[in-house]
């Protein structure tokens, strides 16, 4: 017999070997990653997905993230509010008094609606809370016994300041806050700001007791003295508000689009 014909009979010979247990994989595995009869993995092209976060989880961490955020913006807004409180003109020791601002930015980003009374109370005891510290009465200050602005008109601030955080939350609701809609932005500045002068001007001129014949064309031109001079302190701060989150934007794009190219 020629070696050929030996190894051939040889070969026929041997018992088969027993394939070794292995998993059992249904055909959506096996369209995923291929296996020899033995139960291993072959090499493939096709890489095993990794297990995909849940849409709850992924719910969950966006809300956290955005409490996050809120509470960076809400403390940022506290502390630029007591920072220049009491301070109506920039100079170059001091920054503009930011309070028509941060109601106004409030309104835009922060959404708890509980914020508006918040920060109402935050001024109201920032204003009184000095003199009453100092011995004096709540009746004998509101009255207007300790400071020229603390008078009954006091209370035409909470239609004020609460003008401009509906400005800023009706901008909110109906603008994304990108570059196109700076126009819209400045709009809705403007129209709480006016009103906010209306009431906060038009209340202290008329219901504090300090002018003793109170008239519309006196008034008009209280108006045209100090409103411009507000409404720049205001523009001045949702100007460097809107640079800054221009600003983040840009920078969060730019991270997504090198991520995006580090997983290609």
């Amino acid at each position: 017999m020629t070696n050929r014909g030996l190894i051939a009979a040889e070969l026929h010979l041997q018992p088969e070997a027993e394939p070794i247990p292995g998993p059992v994989f249904d055909r959506g595995d096996l369209s995923a990653t291929a296996f020899d009869p033995r139960g291993a993995a072959c090499n493939s092209r096709r890489a095993v997905r990794p297990p995909e976060t849940s849409p709850g989880t992924k719910v969950r961490t966006m809300q956290k993230s955005s409490i996050r955020t809120q509470a960076l913006i809400g403390a940022a807004l506290v502390l630029l509010l007591v920072a220049t409180r009491g301070r109506h003109f920039a100079t170059l020791h001091s920054l503009p008094g930011a309070t028509w601002a941060v109601f106004f930015l409030a309104g835009i980003h922060l959404r708890p609606r509980w914020a508006l009374p918040a920060l109402l109370a935050l001024v109201w005891s920032w204003d009184f809370v000095p003199f009453l510290l100092a011995g004096a009465g709540l009746q004998e200050v509101f009255e207007g016994g300790r400071a020229f602005c603390l008078t009954p008109a006091y209370l035409s601030l909470v239609p004020a300041h609460a003008s401009l955080w509906v400005a800023g939350r009706w901008y909110a609701q109906r603008h994304p806050f990108a570059w196109r809609s700076l126009l819209p932005l400045g709009a809705a500045a403007l129209a709480g700001a006016t009103v906010c002068e209306l009431f906060s001007s038009g209340g202290f001129y008329w219901f504090s007791g300090r002018f003793a014949e109170p008239n519309l064309v006196e008034f008009a031109g209280r108006l045209v003295t100090y409103f411009p001079q507000s409404l720049q302190a205001m523009a001045i701060h949702v100007a460097a508000a809107a640079a800054i989150h221009g600003l983040i934007l840009l920078v969060r794009g730019a991270v997504d689009a090198n991520e995006v190219k580090a997983a290609r």
